[in-house]
């Protein structure tokens, strides 16, 4: 399954304001909005009556496309929603590539993300794998 059929099954019963709603276009609009003031420019950005209930913001939000939307809560300067991004969008954005480094001694994975911190100085590259679980196990029987 893609985190996009997930995510139908998971938008239920999550909070009113801190949900995702499909849009006409079948992308994602992402609200994370707990502030009454903030949440009535989000309402009235989308075209609903700011009284709407979430029934009413859904059937609004489906009826426009992702891009109408954006357009829209960017001219209200809205910071509370937006356009989601999901995971398959994520790992193959250039900005996670720029991140993704080797693992040392790790051939079966495509690698592992790198701090997003850059130090002129030291270039944070992991040395190799972590340790399986249980690894220091034994030491642990000499502490107690």
């Amino acid at each position: 399954e893609s985190a996009r059929d997930l995510l139908d099954l998971l938008a239920g019963p999550q909070s009113w304001g801190n949900k995702m709603f499909r849009t006409r276009d079948q992308e994602w609009l992402a609200v994370s909005c707990l502030d009454a003031g903030e949440l009535k420019k989000v309402l009235k950005a989308v075209g609903v009556a700011e009284t709407a209930g979430e029934k009413e913001f859904k059937e609004a939000v489906g009826s426009q496309t992702k891009e109408q939307l954006v357009a829209a809560l960017a001219a209200a300067k809205v910071d509370c929603a937006g356009p989601a991004t999901l995971n398959e969008e994520v790992m193959t954005s250039p900005a996670y590539e720029e991140l993704l480094t080797p693992l040392p001694r790790a051939e079966d994975i495509r690698g592992v993300l790198k701090q997003p911190v850059k130090f002129s100085s030291f270039e944070h590259k992991p040395l190799g794998r972590a340790p399986p679980l249980g690894h220091h196990q034994d030491l642990l029987s000499i502490i107690d």
